[in-house]
C-alpha cells in the first residue's frame, strides 16, 4: 500500500482523545451557556496545551504541561502584538517556528512539535486584526492552557502510573525479542535498547524518590535489566575476546542479591546507563552545529518566510494559514520521503476538511452544539493521528476554522475555503521544495557528527573507568550521556542512508563499528574493579584521539576513518583476564 494511505495498527488511543476533546470543548461549552461563544472558541488557542506529554510519566507531564501552556500564551500574544503590520507579523511567525521547531526537537519534547505555536501566533494576530480585544485574545488563552493542564493530568487520578508500566511492558517485548533473536542481533539490541531506554526514561521522570505503587514497576524493570545486561555481555564479549560478565548475577543465578531488586536510586546510579539526559545537555548539543536539528530549524524558518512572502505579495486574506501548514510538514524533521509524504497527506487531507467544514456552514451550529462539534472533531483527530495523518487532517482543517471564527464568519464560505485551499497548497509546495533543496548534502556530515559525539561521550566514561570512579553520579550521568548518543546514532544513520544512501553507504560499516565500540565500552564498565579494565580504559582513551584530533568538518575517507574506529576497538581486545 502506498504509504500516503497506509493505514498504521494502533489502540488505546480513546482515553487520550476523550482528555483532549473535554479540553478542547470545556471552555466553548461554557462560554454557550454564558450567552457568548467567542471567548470560549478563544480558549481553544490554548487548549492545544493537552496535546503534548500524553505517555510521559505524571510527575514529568506535570512540568511538561504547564510550559507549553506558557508557550502558547506567548505564542498568542507575540501574534496580537504584532497583527497591524503584515510583515512584521510574519516575522514574529518565523521566529515562532525557527526557536519553536529548535527547542522542541532538541528537548525532544514529542508530537505535536512546534507546529501548533505557530498555528497560535498566526490566529491569534487574526482575531486581534479582526477587532477582538488583544487583552482578551490572551487572557482566553491562558485560560484554555490552564484547563487544558487540569484535564491532561486528570487521568493521574485513576491510573498514576499508567505510563511507566504501558512503557515496562513494551520493554519486556522487545528484550524477550533481543534474547531469542540470534539472527539479527544488532537489530534487536537497537530494539530492546530503546525500549529499555524509554522504559527507564518514564520511570526515572516519575521523580527520584518512587512510592511503595511504583516499586513494583521498578522491581520488574530492574529485572528486565538484568536480561538486558546479560545478554548485552554477550555482545560486549565478542570485542572484548572473552566471556564478559556484567556486574552482580542475574535473578536466579548463583550469587545474585534480590536488595538489588529493591535499592532503585543507588544501585541505578551505578547499573544503568538509561534515562532522560538533562534539559541543558540536550539543548548544548542541539543548538551545536553540525546536527540535524538546526536544520529542522532552518528548513521550517525558510519555508515560513518564503511561504509568508509569496502570500503577502499575492495579497491573500490570511497568510497565517500558508505560513502553518509549511511548518507543519517540516517542524518535526525525518526522513525526506516521509516529510514529503505528510506534505501530500496533509493537502488531501485538507481537500476534505475544507468540505467536512462547507457542511459544518451549511448546518451553521449554534450554543452548545458548537461545544459537541468541536469535541467530536478533536476526538476524532486523537484518535485517527497515529494511523493515518491524512485522516486525522480531515478532522483538524474544520477545528482551526471553528476555532479561527471567533474573529468573524466569513460572509463568502465559497470564496473562502478556496483560498484556505490555496494558502494551504502554497505552504506545502514551498516546505516539500525546501526539504529536497535545503541542507541537500549534509546527510553524512550530519552522521559523522553524531558519530563523534558517542566518541566524545565516550571519554568521560573511560576517565572514570581508568579512575576507578564509575560508582559516582557524575560517572552514571555520562554513562546515560553516551548511551543517549548511541541511540541517536543509530536513528540519524537510518535517516540519512534513507536520504542520501550513496553518500552514506561506504561509511556505515564505520557507523556500526562506532556503536558496537560504544556499547563495548558501557559493558566494560560492569567490571569496576578489575586493574584489565582499568588498563584497557586509559588505552582506548588514547586511541580516540586519532579520531578526535581532526574536525568533523574536515573530510576523511571511509577506509581511514574505519581504521581509526577499529584501532581503538583493538585496545579492548587486548584486555585478558
Amino acid at each position: 500500500m502506498h504509504p500516503v494511505l497506509a493505514v498504521n495498527k494502533a489502540s488505546g488511543r480513546w482515553p487520550f482523545a476523550l482528555r483532549a476533546a473535554i479540553a478542547v470543548a470545556g471552555p466553548v461549552l461554557v462560554a454557550a451557556l454564558l450567552g457568548d461563544l467567542r471567548p470560549g472558541l478563544m480558549a481553544g488557542l490554548g487548549a492545544f496545551t493537552v496535546l503534548y506529554g500524553a505517555n510521559t510519566a505524571g510527575r514529568f507531564r506535570a512540568k511538561l504541561l504547564p510550559t507549553m501552556g506558557l508557550g502558547f500564551v506567548a505564542a498568542a500574544t507575540l501574534g496580537v502584538l504584532t497583527h497591524g503590520n503584515g510583515w512584521l507579523h510574519l516575522l514574529a511567525m518565523v521566529g515562532v517556528a525557527v526557536v519553536a521547531s529548535t527547542v522542541t526537537n532538541a528537548l525532544m519534547v514529542g508530537p505535536p512539535g512546534a507546529y501548533f505555536l505557530v498555528l497560535v501566533c498566526g490566529v491569534a494576530g487574526f482575531m486581534a486584526q479582526n477587532g477582538q480585544p488583544g487583552w482578551l485574545v490572551i487572557g482566553m488563552t491562558a485560560i484554555g492552557a490552564a484547563v487544558s493542564v487540569a484535564v491532561g493530568l486528570m487521568d493521574l487520578l485513576w491510573a498514576p502510573y499508567g505510563a511507566e508500566r504501558k512503557a515496562v511492558t513494551a520493554a519486556a517485548r522487545a528484550i524477550q525479542g533481543f534474547e531469542r533473536d540470534d539472527a539479527n542481533l544488532d537489530e534487536a539490541r537497537a530494539l530492546a535498547s530503546q525500549s529499555l531506554h524509554h522504559a527507564w526514561t518514564t520511570v526515572r521522570d516519575a521523580g527520584a524518590h518512587p512510592t511503595s505503587r511504583l516499586q513494583p514497576i521498578i522491581r520488574e524493570l530492574t529485572e528486565l535489566q538484568a536480561r538486558y545486561e546479560r545478554r548485552s555481555a554477550q555482545f560486549a564479549g565478542r570485542l572484548a575476546g572473552f566471556d564478559v560478565k556484567p556486574w552482580g548475577a542475574v535473578e536466579g543465578e548463583e550469587g545474585s542479591d534480590d536488595s538489588a531488586l529493591t535499592g532503585v536510586d543507588r544501585e541505578q546510579l551505578r547499573d544503568s546507563s538509561l534515562g532522560r539526559p538533562d534539559a541543558s545537555y540536550l539543548l548544548r548539543r542541539g543548538l551545536r552545529w553540525p546536527t540535524g536539528i538546526l536544520l529542522v530549524g532552518a528548513r521550517a524558518g525558510i519555508a515560513a518566510l518564503v511561504s509568508g512572502v509569496i502570500a503577502l505579495l499575492l495579497d491573500v486574506p490570511h497568510p497565517y494559514w500558508a505560513v502553518a501548514f509549511a511548518v507543519l510538514v517540516l517542524h518535526q524533521g525525518g526522513r525526506r520521503a516521509a516529510q514529503t509524504v505528510r506534505g501530500i497527506q496533509r493537502l488531501l487531507g485538507t481537500a476534505v476538511g475544507l468540505g467536512l467544514y462547507a457542511l459544518i456552514l451549511w448546518w451553521n451550529p449554534h450554543g452548545i452544539w458548537v461545544a459537541l462539534l468541536m469535541a467530536v472533531l478533536q476526538f476524532a483527530i486523537e484518535v485517527l493521528v497515529v494511523r493515518n495523518y491524512a485522516l486525522a487532517v480531515m478532522f483538524i482543517t474544520p477545528l482551526a476554522l471553528t476555532i479561527a471564527s471567533a474573529a468573524a464568519s466569513p460572509e463568502n464560505p465559497t470564496m473562502m475555503i478556496a483560498e484556505r485551499m490555496f494558502d494551504s497548497a502554497i505552504g506545502i509546495a514551498v516546505a516539500v521544495t525546501v526539504v529536497w533543496t535545503v541542507g541537500r548534502g549534509t546527510a553524512l556530515l550530519l552522521t559523522r557528527a553524531n558519530a563523534r559525539r558517542s566518541i566524545v561521550a565516550m571519554e568521560p566514561v573511560l576517565d572514570a573507568l581508568a579512575q576507578g570512579r564509575v560508582d559516582t553520579p557524575d560517572a552514571a550521568r555520562d554513562r546515560r550521556h553516551l548511551y543517549f548518543e548511541l541511540l541517536r546514532l543509530q536513528h540519524i544513520a537510518d535517516q540519512s542512508a534513507a536520504d542520501e544512501p550513496a553518500r552514506l553507504r561506504p561509511y556505515l560499516p564505520t557507523f556500526v563499528a562506532v556503536a558496537q565500540l560504544g556499547y563495548a565500552v558501557l559493558g566494560a564498565c560492569w567490571h569496576p574493579d578489575s586493574p584489565a579494565a582499568a588498563t584497557a580504559a586509559v588505552r582506548v582513551r588514547g586511541a580516540l584521539t586519532r579520531i578526535t584530533s581532526r574536525p568533523v568538518q574536515e573530510y576523511r575517507d571511509p577506509v581511514s576513518l574505519r581504521t581509526d574506529v577499529e584501532w581503538a576497538a583493538e585496545q579492548l581486545r587486548e584486555w585478558k583476564t
